[in-house]
């Protein structure tokens, strides 16, 4: 990014920012543009200017909730073998199931 001072916000704040009119944003200008200058407004943002985008590929990513869970040491042993990112490798499988047996339910 090409800016020092980044701040993170929460939805709410947002939207309460954006009715006391604490924005720099053009909403209006916003909501009427078209796919084409938007897509432009992005090309020419040197932020995103080299973001490439799949939209086949995009997929909603739902929150994460941090929980316990007790597992045989051979499965954490053979997912922590596979690389740093075991805890992702196991959600995944454990998506997986969850899609494979609701399909089985339908």
């Amino acid at each position: 990014m090409s800016g020092e001072d980044i701040r993170i916000y929460t939805a709410e704040e947002l939207e309460a920012m954006r009715r006391r009119g604490e924005t720099k944003t053009d909403w209006d200008r916003l909501r009427t543009m078209t796919e084409e200058e938007l897509e432009q407004s992005i090309a020419d943002d040197p932020d995103w200017r080299d973001l490439i985008v799949d939209w086949d590929e995009a997929a909603w990513v739902a929150p994460k909730e941090a929980v316990t869970l007790s597992l045989d040491r051979e499965v954490i042993d053979w997912f922590r073998h596979q690389g740093d990112d075991y805890q992702n490798r196991i959600a995944e499988v454990l998506r997986e199931h969850v899609r494979a047996h609701r399909k089985d339910a339908a």
